[in-house]
């Protein structure tokens, strides 16, 4: 017969009784807490396999943002595209309606007689004009560069008496037409040695425009 007469004495019978120490913890413990380590081990897993999800998702939400971010990037580019030659096509057919005007307002504001285009981005150069630009260069009065320069205007009309204008065309004038039309006009000074008029053509003039139109000698047309 067992006797128990110490707490050692029970802990060491347990040890021997493996089955009785089983039946004592469930007479001691409640059932949750028999159950917890259960609980403890799957929720482990319940949570590893969220993590595992929630990294995925992560990932695909990373790919989707990128993905996302070439796409706007890309309709962008072609609506920037699509604005550009739209800009161009309309500011195109205003040089060409304004460009048809020209003449008459070289006479009647310039007082050119007979005028003729020296040079337009549709036709190119005229034989004359084309004529004293390469004595020029040939003389070494004026660099390539420069010449480059006033190839890039709209419009240059010359008239009898070796007087000339360049003009820039613009919808709306801002200080760059205004600084490309006097500096390209110097430039056909130099080459041709003649009275060369700086003049904008546009529809829209501002009011600070108007004032370094003025303090620079630029001509302005107003195209209705």
């Amino acid at each position: 017969m067992t006797t128990l007469n110490t707490i050692e004495d029970l802990a060491r019978i347990l040890k021997e009784q493996p089955t009785w120490a089983e039946a004592l913890r469930a007479l001691v413990l409640s059932g949750d807490l028999l159950e917890l380590p259960d609980r403890v081990d799957r929720f482990i897993e319940e949570q590893k396999k969220f993590n595992d999800e929630q990294r995925q998702f992560n990932e695909d939400q990373r790919q989707f943002n990128e993905d996302q971010r070439q796409f706007n990037q890309t309709t962008d580019q072609r609506l920037n595209s699509i604005e550009g030659r739209l800009g161009n096509l309309e500011g195109g057919q205003y040089e060409r309606n304004v460009r048809s005007r020209a003449f008459a307002r070289t006479i009647t504001g310039l007082g050119f007689t007979s005028p003729y285009l020296a040079m337009t981005q549709d036709t190119g150069t005229d034989s004359r004009l084309t004529s004293a630009i390469q004595s020029a260069l040939a003389s070494g009065r004026i660099s390539q560069e420069r010449i480059s320069d006033l190839f890039e205007a709209d419009l240059i009309i010359s008239s009898e008496g070796n007087h000339h204008a360049v003009f820039e065309i613009s919808m709306t004038a801002d200080n760059d037409d205004i600084r490309r039309a006097k500096r390209r006009s110097e430039i056909l000074t130099e080459v041709t040695g003649g009275d060369v008029r700086a003049v904008v053509i546009t529809s829209n003039l501002r009011r600070p425009q108007r004032r370094q139109a003025e303090a620079e000698d630029v001509s302005i047309f107003i195209a209705s």
